[in-house]
């Protein structure tokens, strides 16, 4: 991620500042599903909750951190350049990499390679990336095409038979295809996440374009939805996930109350509502958010037989770092919607014009993120709750070509 970072600020090309991006994105999944991971592998049962808690309030506060370093660095005349933005990320990422590296006790690092190079499933790990790539690139269009959507299911499809036929060591091992609650777990996720990212990227495009709120005290509206999103995952991690044990009531419970936040947010998403009460209801989004993903991933876990639960925590945040889109006058139309800012520099019918179309469409949106969670709240049901106590030690052997892993407690 370091590196990716350190190619983005160097460059003075198009084409290598996104190589940089791109190295940076696969640094940054890295990252999510490897702390994910240290997570399980060096803290206890009991404390497990608390600690995935902790790990995404940690991100939420990098987040916040960098939403408020775009407000005070205006305030204070400070001209700071995007390339020194992104120098300062890389040696960040780096000196905290060397950190965790550092931290990880000597008994818990691999000493050699569970497998050779000619092992590993290099048609499964294409297949699945450019399904993947050719659905983001459609759904990221403003005019999705329908070919690279064709083209990507064309392309999962075969990734689903190269790892249930073909592949001698699968990167999704056959029993986790075949899981019914890692398969609702992850549809209901995408579900969820797509909502969750309406908020995260809508409602500073309602204070841009409905409110006119200058871009600085825009994104000020994302500090109270993140600080909710790092207390509400916290806090059930603390006080309700001490063991490993069946959460599926809270589950729902949590997607319905997630669910019912957009009702108010729609209705008052409007250019003279109440400040106070929309920053309530982006905080309680965020809270409820945080906990549903720590009460579904810690349910997971307790669904599934340990010797799976690593390769679960890169299926799961794949799924929820998937999707993160909505006057008869299309050029104009066209420059609103690459810039909502615009909204406060028309003059005479077109603003109150655009401004009440920004609002519909904001209320119009939250109303079907309400109806999209109450969807995966009904997907994530079919997860079940007993957990597989009578695995025999043939099925845990046999993960077909999951690699089997030490799962004996480090409590920290």
């Amino acid at each position: 991620m370091s590196t990716g970072l350190f190619i983005t600020a160097i460059t003075p090309e198009l084409e290598t500042f996104l190589l940089g991006r791109i190295v940076t994105g696969c640094g940054a999944a890295g990252v999510m599903t490897t702390t994910i991971i240290l997570v399980l592998e060096l803290s206890s049962r009991k404390r497990r909750g608390l600690f995935l808690g902790l790990l995404s309030a940690s991100y939420t506060t990098g987040i916040a951190s960098g939403v408020l370093a775009g407000v005070v660095a205006p305030a204070f005349h400070w001209d700071i350049s995007q390339r020194a933005v992104y120098y300062v990320q890389a040696v960040f990422a780096l000196i905290a990499g060397l950190l965790v590296c550092i931290s990880i006790p000597s008994s818990r690092r691999p000493q050699t390679a569970n497998s050779s190079p000619g092992q590993l499933d290099y048609l499964g790990v294409l297949t699945l990336t450019g399904s993947m790539i050719l659905l983001l690139y459609s759904l990221a269009s403003t005019d999705m095409p329908a070919l690279p959507i064709i083209l990507s299911i064309v392309l999962f499809i075969v990734f689903l038979i190269v790892e249930t036929r073909y592949a001698a060591q699968p990167i999704i091992p056959r029993t986790v295809l075949g899981s019914r609650s890692v398969l609702t777990t992850c549809f209901a996720n995408i579900g969820f996440m797509i909502s969750r990212w309406a908020v995260l990227f809508y409602t500073p495009v309602y204070a841009l374009a409905v409110r006119g709120w200058p871009p600085a005290s825009a994104g000020l509206i994302l500090i109270p939805t993140n600080a909710g999103f790092g207390l509400g995952g916290l806090l059930v991690g603390w006080a309700h996930i001490r063991k490993a044990d069946s959460y599926y009531t809270s589950c729902l419970i949590i997607y319905l109350l997630f669910a019912l936040t957009f009702l108010p947010l729609s209705s008052i998403s409007t250019p003279d509502s109440d400040v106070v009460y929309y920053v309530i209801g982006v905080f309680l989004n965020g809270f409820f958010a945080g906990a549903l993903m720590n009460y579904t991933l810690s349910h997971l876990l307790y669904l599934t037989i340990p010797q799976t639960h690593f390769i679960l925590t890169s299926v799961v945040a794949m799924s929820r770092e998937f999707l993160d889109r909505p006057i008869d006058e299309p050029e104009l139309i066209h420059q609103l919607l690459g810039s909502p800012a615009l909204v406060t520099a028309l003059t005479g019918i077109r603003k109150p014009i655009a401004v009440e179309a920004y609002e519909d469409a904001t209320t119009t949106l939250f109303l079907a993120g309400c109806a999209l969670t109450v969807v995966a709240t009904a997907i994530q049901a079919g997860t079940g709750w007993n957990s597989p106590n009578n695995v025999t030690k043939n099925n845990i052997e046999n993960l077909d070509g999951a690699d089997v892993v030490d799962t004996e407690e480090h409590p920290i």
